[in-house]
């Protein structure tokens, strides 16, 4: 049975710290006096909360923050706590921040669901920072675990991102006009429509560091790995990209209109598969001078397995190349064809080296 919402913070309420409680079955919900934001906690404006060993469990909101709602200027301090089983009907199914900060240290946010964007977090115009935490099985339309729009910023620091579903974009993450670091951590086994680890937008930056990975993700349609789109720009430096699948084009990269892909030599991008197009990669753009997508610095891009359909390593139409190493270890006899397809606008230098064995 659900009660009502336990805590509401104020406007300009600080230092506010829980410690040790298990906060269960709180609910917000829509009224002619409620507020249906923070089934389980409602921050006002300009305050700041800090959870130490503290369970939020089964909470519901029929707005937004299923567990907690942040607002404008707050900043939430987990550490040690799980936020687990929360529901929003909207956004945000454990926790919704809205220009404000969450802090997640040793923690849990796992098997919370929205109706809409952020089946975990959702970040509008804020930030998030995680480190040696896990967020998986949570679920929604959009970033089944973080959705992060309007010029947030989330950090990963030794944390796993895992199992967790969209219904539309970004199984791990949805990022539209926003910033993605992850360091030493891994995106690993999440699904969706399209961008099975993430679904990148709008100017959005992602950048894999320091033996980070986003492996195994599934898209029904494009992008298995991730799917980048409208100007923006991601980098893996010493990190993989490996044993994704992509129902149609891109298994572990789809890249469309004015993005930039950077892998460096210590990253990798094997064993993807695709349905139609670029088993490793398929990167498209428009002709138009101010829609060229770059592919710079490609090394490490092996496609070590048969991929289903044409083109198997990698599909890359009027599109920007330069210093693109694509290398390809096959065992004869061959069953599959082996295609690279690639039709670019200029300053192409393409390496590709293939070793057969018998």
């Amino acid at each position: 049975m659900h009660c009502g919402r336990h805590f509401t913070l104020a406007d300009g309420v600080n230092d506010v710290r829980i410690v040790g409680l298990s906060l269960v079955n709180g609910f917000a919900y829509s009224g002619t006096s409620a507020v249906a934001e923070g089934g389980c906690v409602l921050m006002g404006k300009d305050a700041s909360l800090s959870l130490f060993n503290v369970q939020l469990r089964n909470c519901q909101a029929q707005g937004r923050g299923g567990a907690v709602f942040v607002g404008s200027g707050s900043a939430l301090v987990v550490r040690n706590t799980a936020i687990d089983d929360n529901s929003a009907d909207v956004d945000g199914g454990g926790t919704y921040v809205y220009q404000g900060s969450m802090e997640a240290d040793n923690s849990s946010v796992s098997g919370n669901s929205a109706g809409n964007d952020g089946g975990g977090i959702c970040l509008d115009k804020g930030s998030l920072s995680v480190v040696a935490s896990l967020i998986n099985s949570n679920s929604a339309n959009n970033g089944g675990a973080v959705s992060a729009v309007l010029g947030s910023s989330v950090t990963l620091y030794e944390s796993t991102v895992s199992g967790n579903t969209a219904t539309g974009n970004g199984g791990g993450f949805n990022v539209m006009g926003s910033r993605l670091t992850a360091s030493q951590s891994s995106i690993n086994s999440n699904v969706a429509l399209d961008g099975g680890g993430a679904f990148v937008t709008s100017s959005s930056c992602v950048h894999l560091v320091e033996g980070s990975s986003m492996d195994r993700n599934v898209a029904a349609n494009d992008g298995g790995g991730l799917c980048l789109m409208y100007a923006s720009n991601f980098m893996a430096m010493i990190s993989s990209i490996n044993d994704n699948t992509a129902g149609s084009n891109g298994g572990g990269l789809k890249a469309f209109i004015s993005c930039i892909i950077t892998l460096d030599q210590g990253s990798s991008a094997n064993s993807n598969t695709a349905g139609m197009r670029g088993g490793g990669v398929n990167i498209f753009t428009y002709k138009c001078l101010n829609e060229i997508s770059k592919f710079i610095h490609g090394y490490g891009i092996h496609a070590n397995l048969p991929c289903r359909g044409e083109y198997m390593l990698a599909w890359i139409q009027y599109t920007c190349i330069r210093s693109c190493s694509l290398s390809l270890s096959l065992a004869l006899p061959l069953s599959f064809p082996l295609c690279l397809y690639v039709l670019t606008h200029k300053y192409t230098c393409i390496y590709m080296h293939v070793h057969v064995s018998s």
